[in-house]
């Protein structure tokens, strides 16, 4: 989940389709009369790289409308569905899984800006933008409010455990199976349509395609992890769970975890 500042609310209004010739602040500079920005040796408009969540949208649009209208350059959006996307596409690659990140990125770079990352102190961060020397990008700071996500458990599961074990599903040390049976008070793998979940393969180990590998480097468990096209990805039972240690002798029998998107959440 997400939060960020009700204080945005207002600026709602700003995400309304401008026609073009119009625009929305009423000393604009006329689209006529505005300017590319010059990079790497190519003119171009000012790229700004939106992510598929409200508040980064809204956070784009403001940005545009003020750079266009006030600042007077010509813009571009573009949209990346997860964080994941924006070190990769704001220094210059033409994929999220470059072999050679010096040969393959860098100019010309035609996305600038982007709002609202959710990467911040992923460990594949350093080496990257080192690789890409002169022509990483470069993290301006907050954008002025917090956001939280993570994982939320529903209140009858958890309810139900508390009043039959006095131990609520709350707390990690609660689902540990080698004292507890969490699954009896919550949906498991087994009673999950399988037909209803994204594949691995189409989701988590293709929006995220090293986080196989930052797990491996953290855990060890190489039995959690496959290689393919010689990088470490999530190694899932039925292309569709990844199983915990504990869970892989049962898979079915293991308290169910879903989530949304490409699989929001899994670094957490």
């Amino acid at each position: 989940s997400q939060q960020s500042n009700l204080a945005m609310i207002p600026w709602l209004y700003l995400l309304v389709p401008v026609i073009s010739g119009q625009h929305c602040l009423p000393d604009a500079i006329p689209e006529a009369d505005r300017m590319n920005i010059t990079l790497d040796g190519y003119s171009m408009p000012l790229g700004i790289w939106q992510l598929s969540w409200d508040t980064s949208l809204i956070m784009g649009k403001i940005f545009g409308i003020l750079v266009s209208e006030m600042l007077g350059y010509h813009i571009q959006y573009g949209t990346g569905s997860t964080s994941f996307s924006v070190v990769w596409t704001l220094g210059g690659c033409p994929s999220t899984t470059p072999s050679d990140i010096q040969a393959e990125c860098g100019p010309p770079r035609r996305w600038h800006f982007s709002f609202e990352s959710w990467a911040q102190g992923r460990t594949y961060l350093p080496p990257t933008l080192a690789a890409m020397g002169q022509y990483a990008p470069v993290n301006l700071g907050s954008g002025g409010y917090t956001g939280f996500q993570g994982l939320f458990v529903m209140s009858p599961p958890s309810v139900a455990s508390q009043s039959s074990t006095g131990l609520p599903l709350t707390y990690f040390s609660h689902y540990n199976a080698s004292w507890f049976r969490p699954q009896r008070f919550a949906i498991v793998v087994g009673e999950v349509n399988l037909s209803r979940l994204s594949r691995c393969s189409e989701s988590v180990n293709s929006a995220y395609p090293l986080l196989g590998q930052e797990y491996y480097d953290a855990t060890g468990d190489k039995d959690g992890v496959e290689l393919q096209d010689g990088r470490n990805i999530l190694k899932c039972w039925e292309d569709k769970w990844w199983a915990a240690p504990p869970c892989r002798g049962n898979v079915s029998d293991c308290v169910a975890v879903v989530t949304g998107g490409p699989g929001w959440g899994m670094f957490e």
